[in-house]
């Protein structure tokens, strides 16, 4: 016995009697509790354990071990003159503190044991996951490997949050792991993770993608451990039969926050990019992206309100700079050969520059950031937006499939983002098709003809201009006016984006064309008309509710009376004043 480790049977064979220095040869095998063996092992000279940096972990369990050693029986005996083995089987063994900052238990262990290595394979649990365990100790080389560690098992949600693993709402199901860890002896370390993904759901809801469960997928990860401790992903890889992924990441010291992403590629659903992700010094990320086609239909929302180019939010402080050469920004909306600069500081979008086409020629720009007024200070923000097909931009940008065709141009102005955006915008030449809340209003008016127009071939107008004003999701319009060769009206009021309602009137003049010949008769027409720019046929209107089916009044006296003064416009428009916009801008 040596303390409660029972010798069940053992030999002991001294060799060289007849020399000055002889040779002994001890064989034994022995039982009892892992503590005790332990303890043995880590005694001088051996002092295996302590190697394994373990600290003051405590051990149960039973063993059941065969040992050999041999040493020459000098007087001077050093510990590398000692040959030393042992194989041994392990039960329900318990490691109550921390082994690679995980707690062992109830394993079962096959140990084979030198004075240069050590290999345990065998199952058992960590903090309570079921595990296959191989782990291979180094003791003798001073430099190169150290130890190796390699444990598999399949993950559930629930063994994830067991073993530590930070919650990943992306991530759903099992998943089938492999992780390898390998030491180094100055400090280094390596980690290889594989996973087999086929019991896996993966949702990117900001992608618009997803894996359902029982398809095939990988995801594999080379880890680099620095002297410094810091870490690098130097390799992820993502692969299903609708994605791949292989990246660069590198996390912050505490790995809250990720330093930065090399993107080497990216693929899913028809899109591919490239590129890389930066945190910048003061918090938030520089972000450069190109590629042949990305969709972001699923956050466009952001940007899709023109008021909204600058509204508050939560996120962390951006820089982007993109170039690809599609853009998909919601079902059948995309622009093609973008370059888009964008910046959000504060809480808010400052700066917003996008380029982009659609066609052999249409192109649509879109430019919001601080202004300057001949070179002094910033004035506020300013937003242009402009267009030489008026309707494949609307379309493209989510505001309106009504208008073909045409040219468009909006400019606005802030005080500061997040205050009240105020312009104006101009509508040349096009044609308007299946616009309901116009074609309620020449339903109410029983103009048949124009009505079929605008529902068939759609109405032609010459111009479309105001002003406007948005704030908090109301878009206003304190005056616009569009006539064509059809109709001419005039229209003020409000509409209610966020329950697109409206709340609106005007003035509506049928046969735009023929009015302005008979106002322009000597005499007779000013007599008819009421003078320059007047209708003689016209009618007031008050148009409330959907937008889709707004409920309309008209004034009966507007018809029955020509000659009442109905002045559709008000005058010229005084041109444009294009904003100055302040170049390389924080």
């Amino acid at each position: 016995r040596l303390g409660d480790l029972v010798v069940r049977d053992g030999s002991v064979h001294i060799t060289g009697l007849d020399v000055v220095d002889q040779d002994i040869a001890i064989d034994l095998v022995v039982e009892g509790p892992v503590k005790t063996a332990v303890a043995v092992l880590d005694q001088e000279p051996l002092g295996l354990i302590r190697k394994l940096n373990l600290g003051n972990s405590e051990i149960h369990g039973d063993m059941a071990a065969r040992l050999k050693f041999q040493f020459p029986l000098t007087h001077a005996l050093k510990f590398t003159d000692v040959s030393l083995a042992a194989a041994a089987n392990l039960r329900d063994v318990a490691l109550e503190t921390n082994l690679y900052g995980l707690r062992l238990g109830g394993a079962n262990l096959s140990l084979q044991l030198t004075g240069q290595e050590m290999e345990i394979t065998g199952t058992g649990a960590l903090n309570g996951v079921p595990a296959q365990i191989k782990w291979r100790e180094e003791f003798a080389r001073p430099g190169g490997v150290r130890s190796r560690v390699e444990v598999a098992g399949r993950l559930r949600a629930e063994d994830r949050k067991a073993l530590g693993l930070p919650d990943t709402p992306f991530l759903a199901g099992a998943v089938a792991v492999k992780v390898g860890y390998t030491s180094f002896v100055d400090g280094r370390g390596e980690t290889v993770v594989q996973g087999d993904l086929k019991e896996t759901e993966l949702n990117a809801p900001l992608f618009g993608w997803r894996k359902p469960p029982d398809t095939p997928g990988n995801v594999y990860l080379f880890v680099k451990t620095l002297k410094d401790g810091g870490v690098v992903f130097e390799d992820v890889r993502l692969t299903t039969p609708k994605l791949r992924l292989n990246a660069g990441v590198t996390p912050s010291a505490d790995f809250t926050n990720v330093r930065s992403v090399e993107l080497r590629n990216f693929e899913y659903a028809g899109n591919q990019m490239q590129g890389a992700i930066r945190r910048l010094d003061g918090g938030g990320y520089d972000i450069r992206l190109s590629g042949r086609q990305i969709d972001v239909s699923s956050f466009f929302d952001q940007l899709e309100d023109i008021g909204d180019l600058s509204k508050e939010t939560r996120l962390p402080p951006l820089t982007i700079q993109a170039k690809f050469e599609g853009v998909l920004i919601g079902e059948g909306r995309r622009l093609d050969r973008v370059t888009a600069a964008l910046r959000r500081t504060g809480g808010y979008w400052t700066r917003i520059g996008v380029d982009g086409g659609f066609g052999k020629t249409g192109h649509v720009r879109i430019n919001y950031g601080p202004v300057r007024n001949s070179g002094s200070a910033p004035q506020g923000h300013a937003l242009r937006i402009s267009s030489n097909d008026a309707g494949q931009a609307l379309s493209a940008l989510g505001w309106s499939k009504r208008i073909k065709g045409g040219s468009m141009i909006i400019v606005g102005r802030q005080k500061k983002p997040g205050a009240p955006m105020v312009g104006r915008f101009q509508f040349g030449r096009f044609k308007a098709k299946e616009a309901p809340a116009l074609a309620r209003i020449l339903q109410v008016l029983s103009l048949t003809g124009i009505f079929s127009a605008l529902n068939q071939k759609g109405l032609d107008f010459e111009t479309f201009e105001g002003e406007f004003d948005y704030f908090g999701g109301t878009l206003n319009f304190p005056r616009a006016r569009a006539f064509g060769s059809d109709l001419g009206i005039t229209l003020k009021g409000h509409v209610f984006l966020h329950n697109e309602t409206v709340d609106m009137s005007g003035t509506v003049v049928p046969s735009y064309t023929v009015n302005q010949v008979i106002g322009n008769i000597p005499i007779l027409g000013g007599l008819l008309t009421g003078g320059k720019d007047e209708g003689l046929f016209a009618a007031n209107y008050k148009m409330t509710g959907s937008l889709e089916d707004p409920q309309v009044d008209v004034n009966p006296l507007s018809i029955l009376a020509p000659g009442i003064l109905r002045r559709l416009f008000s005058g010229d428009v005084d041109p444009f004043k294009e904003p100055e916009f302040e170049v390389n801008a924080e």
